[in-house]
C-alpha cells in the first residue's frame, strides 16, 4: 500500500522538482535586472533614498513596491524642511516620470506597471498628453505636490487611499478603472471630460477643497459603474453635469456641509440611481426623472 502511495505522488514530486531551477532562474533573473536598473537610475538620480531603492527592485519581479503600511505625515513643501527620517519613505515623482518614459527603464517594467504603497511622492507627478501601455497604482501614499495626468492615456488609475494635494486630469483616458476609494486631498480634484472604461471609484473619499468645486467631473464619459458611496465633502460639493455613467451610480450616504452642493443637470445613468433625497431636493440640481425611482427614501 505504501509504494502505491508513493508511486501516486511521484508524477507531481518530480514535476514540483523541476519548476524549482527554473524559479529560481526567474528569481536570479529579477535581482539581476534590478541591480542593472538600480544602477542606471543612480547615474540619473545620485543617491537614492531606501524607499526608491524598494521601487526598482520590485519593479522587475513584477511586485509592488511596499514602502509602509500607513499614509505619511504631512510635512512643509520646502525640501530643506525634509527630516533625514522622512527619506527613507520618499520616492521622487520624477523616477516614477523617468521609468515610464525613459527607452532603457520602461523595458523593465512588467504588466502590472508601477505599485507603490506607502510612500511619500515628492515633487509634482507630471504624466500629461502621455500613452502609457501600463497602469499606475499608488495606494497609501502622500502626494506633496499636485499629479498633472491632463489627457493621459493608461491601462488603469489608482490613488486609493492616498492623501496630500490636487488632482489634475481633464481629458483623462483610462481604459480599465479608476481606484480613488479612501482618499483624502485638501485641494481640488478635475477630471472634467474624462473617459473611463471600466468602474469609477471614489467611495469613502474626503473633498475637503475650500473653493466653488471640490470634484470636477463636467462632460465625463463612464463605461462601468460610478461611487461615491459614504464620501465626504464638508466645504464644497461636486459637478457631475451631463456625467455620463453606463452602469449603476451610487451617491448613498454622501455626507456634505451646509455650502456643499451637487450639479446633477443632465447627468445620465444607464443602471441604477442610488442615492439620498437630499441630493433630489437640493435646490436646482434636479435627478434625472428616469433613474430617481432607484433613490433611498
Amino acid at each position: 500500500m505504501r509504494r502505491e502511495g508513493l508511486r501516486s505522488l511521484m508524477p507531481g514530486l518530480l514535476l514540483f522538482l523541476s519548476c524549482c531551477p527554473a524559479m529560481g532562474r526567474t528569481q536570479a533573473d529579477a535581482a539581476t535586472k534590478a541591480r542593472e536598473l538600480h544602477e542606471r537610475a543612480v547615474r540619473v538620480f545620485g543617491p537614492l533614498t531606501p524607499a526608491e531603492t524598494a521601487l526598482l527592485s520590485a519593479i522587475p519581479a513584477g511586485q509592488p513596491a511596499r514602502i509602509g503600511s500607513t499614509v505619511p505625515p504631512w510635512l512643509p513643501r520646502n525640501p530643506r524642511s525634509l527630516p533625514s527620517s522622512e527619506l527613507r519613505r520618499t520616492i521622487r515623482a520624477e523616477m516614477i516620470r523617468w521609468l515610464f518614459l525613459n527607452r532603457y527603464a520602461r523595458n523593465f517594467l512588467t504588466d502590472r506597471g508601477i505599485e507603490i504603497e506607502g510612500a511619500r511622492i515628492w515633487g509634482p507627478v507630471y504624466l500629461s498628453y502621455l500613452h502609457l501601455a501600463v497602469p499606475l497604482h499608488l495606494r497609501r501614499c502622500f502626494l506633496q505636490y499636485p499629479a498633472d495626468l491632463l489627457h493621459l492615456t493608461i491601462p488603469a488609475l489608482s490613488f486609493s487611499g492616498c492623501e496630500g494635494s490636487a488632482i489634475y486630469g481633464e481629458g483623462l483616458n483610462v481604459a480599465g478603472d479608476v481606484d480613488l476609494r479612501a482618499l483624502r486631498v485638501s485641494e481640488e480634484v478635475r477630471l472634467g471630460g474624462l473617459r473611463v472604461g471600466g468602474d469609477f471609484d471614489a467611495s469613502r473619499a474626503q473633498f475637503t477643497y475650500r473653493r466653488p468645486c471640490a470634484l470636477f467631473l463636467e462632460d465625463g464619459r463612464i463605461g462601468g459603474s460610478f461611487s461615491l458611496f459614504d464620501s465626504s465633502f464638508p466645504q464644497t460639493g461636486a459637478i457631475l453635469r451631463r456625467l455620463r455613467v453606463r452602469g449603476n451610480a451610487d451617491l448613498r450616504e454622501v455626507r456634505r456641509g451646509p455650502r456643499s452642493e451637487f450639479d446633477l443637470r443632465e447627468m445620465t445613468v444607464g443602471g441604477r440611481f442610488l442615492g439620498s433625497r437630499s441630493l433630489r431636493a437640493d435646490r436646482g440640481i434636479p435627478v434625472p426623472t428616469h433613474e430617481a425611482a432607484g433613490l433611498q427614501r
